[in-house]
């Protein structure tokens, strides 16, 4: 058999050798990966009349796929990024991406400053929000991954950065909302927002999606993405020196039959509930692997 077998919404993952009579017996596991958010942009003090951008939320993975019994699979949680220093004139940092076998869920994209002279290359293609990131199953991304664009600014208030379901809200006198999340099938929780954009006033500002981080202002720190929630940082204002908020770090969630047995390395920090039949097994940080038996 091939370890790369792609259909739509499906995936055979092999990650072993298959037993004496060449026949690995299959299981089907629905799968959500999301990868870190972005963080918010930092701010200093007087350089520019304007907030940070909001970070925007990592990518949103969910599929169903068919995985071998006994096959070692690699997992990965990615950390949300760090959000831009106080007094300084940094955009945040990306998030990192998540993986689940040959599933990758990538990295939010940064909040950036509402200026010319901001370090775009921490962004990932949005103008003041970052951008949120989308997954991808090799060879070519299909079915199931999501991704939107960072709002701009036209004000004092930044953008919003984008979130799995909509892009981010354009900045102007008020900071842009996060765009807004997405929902997922195994436990119905709506992730991956993104974050809000900071504003140089006491206008309002932009609020965080989906846990994602509100903007900041004169009188409001821009606040941290909730952990686990794959969502944006909020960006920070010009007229207190503040740093971004931190994108919120990902998760794997596997649905599955609750009689089949799973030994996950002790890098993995996972727990499980149990639902009629079903198990659902939620790693939310490290790196290592799952066996399915």
């Amino acid at each position: 058999m091939n370890a790369g077998v792609y259909g739509w919404g499906q995936q055979t993952l092999l990650g072993g050798v298959l037993n004496a009579s060449g026949v690995a017996p299959p299981l089907s596991v629905r799968v959500l990966v999301v990868a870190g958010g972005g963080g918010g942009s930092g701010m200093v003090t007087g350089t520019t009349l304007c907030g940070g951008g909001g970070g925007g939320a990592g990518g949103f993975l969910e599929t169903s796929v068919i995985v071998t019994l006994g096959a070692a699979i690699a997992v990965q949680i990615g950390a949300g990024g760090a959000g831009g220093t106080a007094s300084s004139v940094l955009g945040g940092f990306n998030g990192s991406h998540s993986q689940f076998g040959s599933l990758y869920a990538l990295g939010g994209g940064a909040g950036v400053l509402n200026s010319a002279n901001s370090q775009t290359a921490r962004q990932v293609g949005a103008s003041n929000g970052g951008q949120n990131g989308t997954g991808e199953m090799p060879p070519l991304p299909f079915g199931g991954a999501f991704g939107s664009q960072g709002g701009t600014s036209s004000g004092s208030g930044s953008g919003g950065g984008g979130g799995a379901g909509e892009a981010g809200q354009a900045g102007a006198t008020n900071g842009g909302n996060g765009g807004a999340g997405k929902a997922n099938t195994i436990t119905g929780a709506t992730l991956c927002g993104g974050g809000g954009g900071g504003v140089a006033s006491t206008a309002t500002v932009g609020a965080g999606q989906a846990g994602g981080g509100s903007g900041g202002s004169s009188t409001l720190a821009a606040t941290s993405a909730s952990a686990n929630s794959g969502s944006g940082g909020g960006g920070a204002s010009s007229i207190t020196n503040q740093a971004g908020g931190q994108g919120g770090s990902g998760v794997v969630m596997l649905l599955f039959a609750n009689q089949l047995q799973v030994q996950l390395t002790a890098g993995l920090t996972h727990s499980s509930i149990y639902t009629g039949g079903d198990r659902i097994l939620s790693i939310t940080a490290g790196t290592g692997t799952i066996t399915f038996s």
